[in-house]
């Protein structure tokens, strides 16, 4: 992956004769890397994660 601010740059790696794949996102240490530099997935899908945890901590008081 290229990370770039200003547009889609491609790039070619070749290892062994084969040619990496070229992505747009990866995740790493846990978090989402994108080719645009930005960090809004990252971002929404850290909410996400949050939310999912506040709704199943409540539904556990419920049930008591």
């Amino acid at each position: 992956m290229c990370i770039s601010h200003q547009g889609n740059h491609k790039v070619r790696i070749n290892i062994d004769g084969q040619q990496v794949e070229q992505v747009d996102q990866f995740k790493y240490l846990g978090s989402v890397i994108s080719a645009d530099g930005y960090c809004g997935t990252e971002t929404h899908r850290r909410i996400a994660l949050c939310k999912q945890a506040i709704m199943n901590k409540k539904n556990c008081s419920q049930d008591i």
